[in-house]
């Protein structure tokens, strides 16, 4: 059986995938997707590239520098807030 690089198997024989995407810029904290339920390893494999195929398509944001004054941090706010067209 062949091992893929991210492809783990839980204990009930089903397959998952993790995927390590980079910090978040505002807390630091690491970004990890996982998915779990797929019947064979290749399968987690397969949906393991198409979601870094995926992230790899989103617009990465710059960390912000540790010294923010509080204007400057809500207009970085505020910016996001345009930009996802929610206000949420």
């Amino acid at each position: 059986m062949p091992k893929y690089e991210g492809v783990y198997q839980d204990a009930k024989a089903r397959w998952y995938f993790k995927v390590w995407l980079g910090r978040d810029p505002l807390s630091g904290k690491q970004v990890q997707l996982t998915k779990r339920g797929f019947a064979t390893a290749a399968d987690a494999a397969r949906a393991r590239r198409r979601a870094l195929d995926e992230a790899d398509g989103l617009p990465r944001v710059s960390a912000l520098p540790a010294t923010l004054t509080v204007d400057e941090l809500l207009d970085h706010y505020l910016d996001g807030i345009d930009a996802d067209g929610k206000l949420s």
